[in-house]
């Protein structure tokens, strides 16, 4: 796993530009203007520092929807979401120990890996490459660590999509997800 205060961050990129330092991102998009408002959204650094503080549900929600964004941009995975994986299921280990955790310790990395088996490939250093894979099976190991607390449909949902995702299921992984909205899942039924 690649240190946090690794100088090697700085030679991975996510979607706004390098993983180190801060950017900026649009906050808004209209037909007319394009991309506008952009706002600085933090480095992936500081979002894993953020999350690692506030670990229990929605408490950390903009350190999260900015690595969301940063490290799987509408479906698009860089060389930092290898490197940030491994921080974020070793952060919600220890966190899930004494406290209930935040749904995105499962849905960031099973949108990464669901990219990566569609067969996206961004350009990584071999051992952070090495890293994230070996961090995978540990999704297991979080999915127990969090199973003291009370798991409502939709987390339930995104364990078992992060789940297929590790063992290499694209598409159960997908069907999970797509089983957030509960309509889908009566509908799903309804139509045996």
């Amino acid at each position: 796993m690649l240190a946090l205060d690794s100088p090697r961050w700085s030679t991975l990129g996510h979607a706004y530009g390098c993983a180190s330092e801060d950017a900026s991102a649009p906050s808004g998009w209209s037909a007319d203007a394009g991309f506008h408002d952009y706002s600085e959204i933090p480095n992936v650094i500081v979002c894993l520092r953020g999350i690692e503080a506030c670990p229990e549900p929605k408490a950390g929600q903009g350190y999260w929807d900015t690595l969301i964004s940063s490290l799987c941009h509408q479906g698009t995975i860089y060389s930092a979401s290898f490197a940030a994986v491994p921080h974020i299921i070793d952060i919600g280990i220890t966190a899930a120990r004494t406290q209930e955790i935040d749904d995105g310790f499962f849905l960031l990395p099973a949108l990464i890996e669901q990219s990566r088996l569609e067969g996206q490939r961004p350009e990584v250093p071999e051992d952070i490459l090495g890293g994230y894979v070996a961090s995978l099976p540990r999704l297991h190991e979080l999915a127990f660590s969090a199973r003291r607390f009370a798991w409502d449909h939709s987390y339930t949902a995104i364990v078992a999509s992060a789940l297929a995702a590790a063992e290499g299921h694209l598409q159960l992984s997908k069907c999970f997800l797509e089983c957030l909205d509960e309509r889908t899942v009566t509908k799903f039924f309804e139509s045996f």
